[in-house]
């Protein structure tokens, strides 16, 4: 088992293979270390339960696909065929057209969340919402 730990590259070995010199053009440096450093612990643990110590290549395949798998966004549409409207798991109720596009109109840019535009100091973003719930209550 020591045989396989020592078979094990570096962080700096790793940092260097060609393809993930590559992803350095678009991830920090700082976040692959991490990830390999993060790798290279479960390659320890696996290796501690009696498997043995993969190849620098695969070493370096794993990485590269945990990378592609983080900027690949995880939520993904559904259909609701369970018959409950409000779904928690499934996020709830649909936005509106008119919510997403109120939305997208502030998100797009720069708003006033917390800044008083009379004043021309910092607000509240509660003030955005108090007028509707005092209506509302």
């Amino acid at each position: 088992m020591d045989n396989e730990f020592r078979q094990l590259p570096s962080v700096d070995k790793l940092i260097s293979a060609e393809r993930i010199r590559q992803l350095q053009e678009n991830y920090p440096h700082a976040l692959l270390v991490e990830l390999i450093r993060q790798y290279l612990q479960q390659v320890r643990l696996s290796i501690a339960a009696g498997n043995p110590c993969p190849s620098v290549d695969e070493i370096v395949g794993a990485i590269c696909a945990q990378v592609h798998t983080l900027e690949n966004p995880s939520l993904r549409p559904v259909i609701n065929a369970t018959g409950v409207i409000l779904h928690t798991n499934l996020g709830r109720a649909p936005l509106s057209k008119e919510a997403i596009a109120a939305m997208d109109a502030v998100a797009n840019g720069y708003c006033n969340l917390e800044f008083d535009l009379d004043s021309g100091k910092r607000g509240s973003r509660t003030t955005h919402i108090e007028p509707i719930l005092c209506q509302l209550t």
